[in-house]
């Protein structure tokens, strides 16, 4: 039964697709006929599927007919002149791409014409007819590499290359002609592609006199044209169906929007590194590509770039101490791996490729240590530390001491909202959320409710907050900017690694983020249980009942642990204290020690 479909059918309960296959191919594909189920026995659905099947099929034998004229029964792939123009064709985008991707290479003549020209010395009729053959199969390969290549062509690649059958002409009885004539065009091209190596070495033009040269290339500007325009129409540019894969993310994973941000980064880094703008071009070489010259990418690459320069402008020569960690490679590699599972998933592409990516095995992150005794005397010592009588030093003042005491990363600090201080059973205590478009949190894990320690509270920060909310002030931290790729931390963390240096503490693993390993280290001493620990630092690498239940932790006995969190810097705190207390603040509010 064909229900006025061609080629479908229905047996038993489902239905299926079969198509007999053309004589002229049978010899390549083996077979008489394709047949296989649909899987499904709605015929509605049934339709929908004949309609995609229907169009694979001929799109398949539109590229098999094109290549391949067909295999005689002396197993020869007989090819005729308009075979032999596309392997010509073949041949001058391989030149073309050489031009390309080796521009400046060529002008340093680190590259030139021997690097592509294929016959320097001459050639035999032998060479040629293996050089025929080596191009048909290379060509062959390229349709495989990209996706392209039905089962039936890659039987036909495997038996050229296997020797099971072999190229042969239309004409057997003229193929000296057919040879002489190939041999002279592979010469022009070959000329072709020295005087353009010479003249993009001069900064010169070139125009090519051989008419078939001239033909070849007017062929290739218009398939190119061609190509641009088919893909902009129905190619899948990575950028659009990235907002496919973050609402995905936000909504399964409730990732973040900084965490989006940075897989935004991660996945235009690597389709900016393969030249590619288009999902379903990216092939396997492409991913060797990627896993060579990421290892090269400068540490703030996204500054770098202008309107006139791209990612492939300002790769170094090596892998360096200003190149990217291999903590960052992986981070970015995974994210073009989980992105290209989805295009799988989502039927854009049929295969991730992701076997071809290889992730750095061992990290070259420096281990952060936290702050020895000595150094915190330095940081909180009231002549280096900043004057709170300054207006815009109340972020440097009041950050770092809220990270010693409480563990919280630096963007959590410096997002805080002055509405973020609350009270919890009368207790003040900090709210880390991301209530807002420009506030983030980690994980999950990471939204919490914290105490404020009571030292924190005794220099006057409850002070602060409400001069902050007097002065209608929606960020506790009003004098920091907004940056999308950072938070608010950046000015913070800058500044912080240059007041190190300017104290002598030098150690690349002392930074900002050693306050959280600083108040680790403090809970561990103090045996505060580790619930508490990941309750108050936001950690999730706990156990189960842990996560259930982290939420359930009583205010008043996490206030009784966070405060057991001391250092031997009290007489420098009491002099900040003291500062604080005399400052601006205090005297606007008309509030006494």
């Amino acid at each position: 039964m064909s229900y006025h479909y061609p080629g479908l059918f229905a047996r038993g309960r489902l239905f299926y697709f079969r198509v007999r296959i053309p004589a002229c191919l049978r010899l390549i594909s083996r077979c008489d006929e394709l047949s296989y189920s649909l899987g499904t026995s709605i015929y509605q659905e049934a339709i929908e599927k004949y309609h995609v099947e229907f169009a694979h099929l001929q799109a398949f034998l539109t590229i098999l007919k094109e290549i391949i004229m067909k295999v005689n029964e002396d197993k020869k792939v007989v090819l005729d002149e308009a075979d032999v123009d596309k392997l010509l064709l073949h041949r001058l985008e391989q030149i073309q791409a050489f031009l390309e991707n080796n521009a400046e290479e060529i002008k340093a003549k680190r590259k030139t014409a021997a690097d592509i020209i294929l016959f320097p010395n001459g050639q035999k009729e032998a060479d040629i007819r293996k050089l025929m053959t080596d191009m048909l199969i290379d060509y062959l390969k390229g349709l495989i590499d990209k996706n392209k290549a039905n089962i039936t062509l890659r039987t036909v690649y495997s038996q050229l290359k296997n020797k099971e059958i072999e190229l042969g002409l239309a004409g057997e009885d003229d193929k000296y002609d057919w040879l002489k004539s190939f041999s002279t065009h592979i010469n022009q091209l070959d000329h072709y592609a020295k005087k353009a190596i010479e003249t993009e070495r001069d900064e010169k033009t070139y125009t090519p006199r051989s008419a078939k040269v001239v033909s070849l290339l007017r062929t290739y500007d218009a398939m190119k044209t061609d190509e641009r325009i088919h893909k902009s129409m129905s190619a899948t540019h990575w950028e659009k169906f990235f907002k496919r894969y973050a609402a995905m993310k936000k909504h399964l994973k409730d990732s973040t929007q900084r965490c989006l941000y940075d897989n935004y980064l991660g996945v235009k880094l690597a389709f900016s590194l393969i030249d590619k703008e288009y999902v379903e071009d990216v092939t396997r070489q492409d991913c060797r590509t990627l896993c060579e010259k990421i290892y090269r990418v400068p540490r703030r690459w996204h500054q770098e770039l202008t309107e006139n320069k791209t990612v492939l402008d300002i790769l170094r020569s090596d892998s360096n101490s200003q190149t990217l960690s291999k903590q960052t490679i992986k981070k970015h590699l995974g994210t073009f791996k989980e992105f290209m599972r989805y295009a799988v998933k989502e039927e854009i592409i049929p295969n991730s490729l992701n076997e071809f990516i290889d992730m750095p095995i061992k990290s070259d992150r420096k281990e952060r240590k936290p702050f020895t005794n000595n150094e915190l005397k330095k940081i909180f010592n009231p002549k280096n530390y900043p004057n709170p009588h300054l207006r815009n030093n109340q972020a440097k003042f009041w950050i770092p001491l809220i990270a010693l005491y409480h563990g919280c990363r630096s963007n959590e600090i410096c997002q805080l909202d002055v509405a973020d201080i609350v009270r919890e059973k009368n207790i003040p205590c900090i709210s880390i959320n991301n209530d807002g478009k420009d506030k983030s949190v980690k994980n999950r894990g990471s939204k919490r409710i914290i105490p404020i320690h009571p030292r924190i509270l005794k220099m006057g920060f409850l002070y602060y907050v409400e001069y902050q909310r007097k002065n209608k002030q929606k960020k506790l931290f009003s004098e920091l900017t907004y940056r999308k790729e950072t938070g608010y931390a950046a000015i913070i963390q800058h500044w912080f690694a240059r007041y190190l240096d300017s104290i002598d503490i030098k150690s690349p693993s002392s930074v900002f983020h050693s306050f959280r390993h600083t108040f680790e280290t403090k809970a561990v001493e103090q045996r505060i249980p580790a619930e508490y620990q990941n309750a108050i630092c936001g950690w999730t690498d706990q156990g189960i009942g842990q996560r259930l239940y982290a939420h359930k932790k009583d205010i008043r006995i996490m206030l009784e642990e966070i405060s057991k969190i001391n250092y031997p810097i009290n007489s420098e705190l009491k002099e900040l204290q003291k500062s604080f207390m005399d400052s601006f603040v205090i005297r606007q509010l008309g509030a006494k020690e």
